[in-house]
């Protein structure tokens, strides 16, 4: 599950990043600077909520293989 943090490590690196830039534009009274920031924290949190539902999705399966191989083992597959 490491690359999943990683990714998701790098979404909220964007969001800082975008949150400075945005507030840079705000003390600079620059319009372009402030778009670019809000649209680098909103690729930030895209790219978090989709590691998140990556991972889930990854639990899921474990969690459902799993069960069906304590099932096989316990006799209730055949």
């Amino acid at each position: 599950m490491a690359a999943f943090e990683f990714l998701r490590r790098k979404g909220v690196v964007d969001e800082v990043g975008g949150k400075v830039k945005e507030r840079i534009g705000d003390l600079t009274d620059n319009p372009e600077l402030q778009a670019k920031g809000l649209v680098q924290q909103g690729k930030g949190k895209a790219r978090r909520t989709v590691e998140d539902v990556k991972e889930a999705v990854s639990d899921t399966v474990d969690d459902i293989k799993e069960t069906f191989e304590d099932m096989n083992e316990e006799g209730d597959i055949q």
